[in-house]
Order: C-alpha cells, then sequence, then structure tokens
C-alpha cells in the first residue's frame, strides 16, 4: 500500500509543480482568467467533458445506479440535453459577447444590477458544489489511507485543490484536463470493459424509469440539472476561452454526445458493481478490484481523482473571479487568488458535513436555476430579434426564480415544507415572466 501512497503524493505534487510552472505564461488579466481566449475546439472539448465528469457522476451516479438501476442515467443525460441545446441556441452568442464571466455576460444583457445579482447566486451556490467535489475527493484517498481520519484528508486534499488553482489560473487548469480526461475514460471503461462478459451485468432491465426514480423525478432532474449544463458559468467558462464563436458551439456539441455516452457506460458499471461485487464503499473501485485486483483499482482511483480535480479546479477559478471581479468590481488577480483561498477553507468546512453528494448539488441547482437561468437564456435569445427585452422585468424574472429556489430547501415555517419541485415551478414561473419582458420591448433603433 506504501507505493500508491507515494504515486499519490507524486500525482499532487506534479500538479503544483505544472501551476507553478504555467504561471510564468500568466502576463495578463485575460491569461488568468480565460486562458487568453485562443482555445482550440479540441481543448475546450475536452476541457468540458473533464469538467462536466465530476463528483456528481463518478462517485454520485454509481452509487445511486446500485439502488436505482437504469434511470439514474438522468443526472447526466439531462445534462447532454442542456449542453445540445445551448450548443444550438446560444454558444456562439456567449462566446462573441467577450465576457469574462456569466455576470459579466447578465451586465451586458440586462444591466448592473442583474450582474450583482447573479454574481451573489453563483458566489454562495459554487461554495457548495466546489464542496462536494473536496468531499468525493477525500473519500477515494481515504480508501488508501485508512489509518488516518477523513475529514484531514479532506482538509489535505482540499488544501492541495486550492493552491493548485490559485497559482495556475485558466491555463493551468486548460492545461491538465486533455490528460485528465484520458485517464477519466480509463476509469469508466476499463471496469466496463472488465464485467461486460460477465452475465451478472445484464441481470438489471433496462429501463429509464421505475417506482424508485418516477416522472417527476426526471422533471426535476431536467430543469434543476439540465438547467445548469444550458446555462452555467463552468461550462460558459469554456466558450469565454474559445478562440472564436464557432470553435466554441463546436466544442459544446461534441461535449454533448460525449456526457451521453459516458452517462450510460457510468450508470451501467454502478450496476454492474452492485452484482458483481456487492458491498461498502465506492462501487466502481469495488468491480475492479474484484475483476484486476489492487493494480486495476489504483488505476481507477486515479481517474476517479482527475475527474474530482478537473471539476474542483473549473469550480474554484469561476466562483473566486465571480466574488471578485462581479460582486466587489475589482479586476485584481492577486484578489481571484485571495478569494480562491477563502472559498476553499469554507468549501472544506462545508465538506466535512454528513451531506450525500447528489443532495447537496441538488440543494445548489435548486437556487441557482430559477434564479439565473430563465432571465439569461431570453436575453441570449433576443439578442438577434427586433425588440430589446425589459431590464426591470428581467430583474424580477431573477428576483423571483432566487425566492423560489431559497423556499425549495428552506420551506417556510409549518405551511411550506422544502420540495425541490418548488425550484422547478419557480423556474417556469421565471420564464414567463423573462419571456414577458422579451414581449413587452420595445423595438430596437
Amino acid at each position: 500500500m506504501i507505493w500508491v501512497q507515494i504515486l499519490f503524493i507524486i500525482y499532487w505534487v506534479g500538479f503544483l509543480w505544472l501551476a507553478w510552472n504555467k504561471r510564468k505564461q500568466l502576463h495578463n488579466y485575460d491569461d488568468y482568467v480565460v486562458a487568453g481566449r485562443k482555445q482550440s475546439t479540441s481543448m475546450v472539448w475536452f476541457s468540458l467533458l473533464a469538467t462536466a465528469i465530476g463528483a456528481s457522476a463518478l462517485l454520485g451516479v454509481t452509487a445511486n445506479a446500485e439502488k436505482v438501476g437504469w434511470p439514474v442515467f438522468w443526472w447526466l443525460g439531462v445534462g447532454a440535453i442542456g449542453l445540445a441545446l445551448q450548443g444550438w441556441l446560444i454558444t456562439s452568442r456567449v462566446r462573441e459577447i467577450e465576457a469574462h464571466t456569466l455576470p459579466e455576460l447578465e451586465e451586458k444583457l440586462i444591466g448592473k444590477t442583474a450582474r450583482w445579482l447573479t454574481g451573489v447566486v453563483i458566489g454562495i451556490s459554487w461554495i457548495g458544489i466546489v464542496a462536494a467535489q473536496f468531499k468525493a475527493l477525500g473519500s477515494v484517498m481515504n480508501i488508501f489511507w485508512p489509518g488516518i481520519d477523513g475529514r484531514l484528508i479532506i482538509g489535505l486534499v482540499g488544501i492541495a485543490m486550492t493552491l493548485y488553482t490559485m497559482v495556475g489560473g485558466q491555463l493551468s487548469v486548460m492545461a491538465t484536463d486533455r490528460w485528465q480526461f484520458a485517464l477519466i475514460f480509463l476509469a469508466v471503461f476499463l471496469p466496463l470493459f472488465l464485467g461486460i462478459g460477465d452475465g451478472r451485468s445484464y441481470e438489471v432491465p433496462f429501463v429509464m424509469w421505475n417506482d424508485k426514480f418516477t416522472i417527476k423525478d426526471w422533471f426535476i432532474y431536467l430543469i434543476l440539472t439540465g438547467g445548469a449544463y444550458f446555462v452555467g458559468p463552468d461550462m460558459f467558462s469554456r466558450a469565454f476561452c474559445a478562440r472564436d464563436g464557432k470553435t466554441a458551439r463546436k466544442a459544446v456539441w461534441f461535449s454533448s454526445v460525449g456526457v451521453a455516452v459516458l452517462a450510460l457506460a457510468i450508470t451501467w458499471v454502478g450496476i454492474m458493481a452492485s452484482r458483481i461485487a456487492p458491498g461498502e464503499g465506492v462501487g466502481i473501485l469495488r468491480l475492479v478490484e474484484a475483476k484486476m485486483g489492487i493494480i486495476g483499482q489504483v488505476i481507477v482511483a486515479f481517474g476517479i481523482l482527475s475527474a474530482l480535480v478537473s471539476s474542483a479546479d473549473t469550480t474554484l477559478l469561476s466562483s473566486g473571479t465571480i466574488w471578485v471581479q462581479d460582486i466587489f468590481g475589482l479586476r485584481s488577480v492577486k484578489a481571484i487568488k485571495i478569494a480562491i483561498g477563502g472559498i476553499g477553507i469554507l468549501a472544506i468546512l462545508l465538506a466535512l458535513l454528513n451531506t450525500p453528494l447528489l443532495q447537496m448539488l441538488l440543494n445548489v441547482y435548486s437556487l441557482y436555476v430559477p434564479a439565473v437561468v430563465p432571465a439569461t437564456a431570453v436575453a441570449l435569445l433576443a439578442l438577434n430579434s427586433k425588440r430589446k427585452p425589459v431590464s426591470g422585468i428581467l430583474l424580477a424574472a431573477i428576483g423571483l426564480g432566487a425566492l423560489f429556489g431559497m423556499i425549495s430547501f428552506t420551506g417556510i415555517g409549518p405551511w411550506i415544507k422544502p420540495d425541490k419541485l418548488i425550484a422547478v415551478w419557480g423556474t417556469v414561473i421565471a420564464v414567463l415572466v423573462s419571456l414577458l419582458a422579451w414581449i413587452s420591448g420595445k423595438p430596437k433603433s
């Protein structure tokens, strides 16, 4: 086991070395935040896939697939739908506006108030996303350090992740994503290949809904999770890095197909684990250990770590930039680095709470999606129309969406209980209000 621990230490030291090396290429604000806006289709594509396949996929989806079966596919499946719609409708427009963050995009579309409101919603919500990644990183590392308190491991990997992101910025994030995705691919398809010839892998009926995952559940996932892929700060951050709108659009289209394929593969691996290697712990690791021993387990563990790192670094950088640039109104790389450090500490503390991964992410999306997605999507769609949406009404849509999102996980005393469906209805209402803003707008001169 010592040799495995040494490999993991080398892995983390390698990240820190790469970030330190990349800092020499950081000449200005754009280099740190949007990687110079010169990334190719393949670079943006692999980076999008590496970002999309994080804690919710390799750990949350496989764990829930063991209990629920094939319908868990929809956690990532709706993400593929969201990316497809983004590529079809808005990606080129997002890139052509030349923003650094989603809230900055909001200012150019709606106004300064929208930028601040969106920044606050994302800035608070995304701390939960980072915490989910840290929690997952700690759970994987703890398997190979069983004698160490899991809370200490979460703290250590969270600090390492935060330092790596602070030092290298977007250039180091993009530089690692291509080979990180190669490890992610191996982590998914190695166990799939090992289990595909086992008859037990085919025992669970292939159905997209069942009594544990109903149409209602699917609808909630479609709106709350799919919406975050359609209009999301992390997804948009990749479009901002592309060399032009055409490049960004192609990358998003390719990513949509890739996410759908990976969603099927990851769900099946979770089902295989429940049948071939039942037990406690991370199912995907149990499966490869049963079929290939410690070597297979280590290979897949590195793939899982890469998936988590590639999501956590993007989320940390997006969140830090939003806090500094859009909430406090500063344009400073140094300030963003300080913000990333603060967010990392808060995320570590949140990760120590005993909250299931998918539930943690759904809570975040319940606030973000109704508040941000409808108004932003409508404002982008209206860019090439004859009418300019009324900014005041779009702001009302953001406010109403945020209100419904908060009620969805806090409730209102004894009268209204927390329910994710409240966030869904909040999204629908925000869409209608945003459309009203478009219809009521004055003709463009």
